[in-house]
């Protein structure tokens, strides 16, 4: 009987913590440039509607300080006053990428509030991060934490260009 009470009181503990830790409410911030971006827009379009799906609210920030709420920053140190402030206090650590289509995603926890750091080599990295977080939160139906560092190890996979053979 003390078994069973114990297993039942541990498994309501559980539930219960992973429903506080779900966290449903989400700022996008994204520096005014990048909103202008076509390729960014179509991103946050996305993600928004995908998250929306699994019971989150995303919505686009774009002051230079990280907002009061959960975030996902995009955008690395060099090109985002945020994140290189999160790197500066030692609350995220950034390895940094080589290539400008790579990028490296980051959770950490400051106090209440969650930010993931979506760190690409230019804004094709970014755009790459955003896609593969939108990927997971599909999978997982929420904001995961994230660790991750993706490169391509080809720039350029593939091109349509015709070759054209010199025939005498």
């Amino acid at each position: 009987m003390n078994v069973c009470l114990l297993a039942w009181t541990t498994l309501l503990v559980v539930c219960l913590a992973g429903a506080c830790l779900a966290q449903t409410d989400w700022a996008v911030v994204v520096a005014r440039a990048g909103l202008e971006d076509e390729a960014i827009k179509v991103c946050l379009t996305d993600l928004t509607e995908t998250a929306r799906a699994h019971g989150l609210t995303l919505t686009t920030a774009t002051d230079e300080t990280r907002p009061a709420t959960n975030a996902i920053v995009v955008g690395d140190a060099t090109r985002k006053r945020v994140t290189s402030d999160l790197r500066r206090r030692g609350i995220i650590a950034l390895a940094g990428v080589q290539s400008a289509q790579g990028y490296e995603i980051v959770t950490a926890a400051d106090g209440e509030t969650t930010t993931v750091v979506v760190a690409g080599g230019s804004v094709l990295g970014d755009v790459y991060g955003l896609y593969w977080l939108w990927d997971r939160i599909r999978v997982l139906k929420r904001v995961p934490t994230l660790k991750v560092k993706h490169q391509p190890d080809l720039e350029t996979r593939y091109t349509r260009t015709q070759v054209k053979s010199k025939r005498t």
